[in-house]
């Protein structure tokens, strides 16, 4: 006689209405605080992509403050997006997408070790 095998995982949760307000404020504070740290990542990993000639692209990638807790990561050179995707002339030279898909894995790690600590 065989036996069905079953996997399962049980997830046990406790209530505590009280930490609701002080829990939601501690995650707003993480989740801009990370956001920040990536947007850091973003900016190093570009300026380190970035192809260098003169040095004014790599010094007009910046991090500025977007909407509520986002951070916004650009380039100010006026020539910026024709580096990026290319002409009919020049073959692009990416350096925003490569920066972006790096800190994939860097999200992952802070905003993990973060909730961590949150859940001490």
């Amino acid at each position: 006689e065989q036996h069905a095998v079953t996997s399962f995982v049980t997830v046990n949760t406790t209530f505590h209405p009280g930490k609701i307000p002080s829990i939601i404020v501690e995650l707003e504070t993480i989740e801009s605080e990370s956001g920040y740290n990536v947007a850091e990542f973003i900016e190093r990993e570009a300026k380190t992509l970035a192809p260098f000639r003169t040095g004014h692209l790599k010094d007009s990638i910046e991090i500025s403050k977007g909407l509520l807790r986002s951070w916004v990561v650009k380039a100010g050179a006026h020539y910026a997006g024709y580096v990026e995707y290319g002409t009919q002339y020049m073959a692009p030279q990416p350096f925003f997408p490569p920066a972006v898909e790096s800190a994939r894995a860097y999200f992952v790690t802070d905003m993990t070790a973060r909730l961590k600590k949150l859940g001490r």
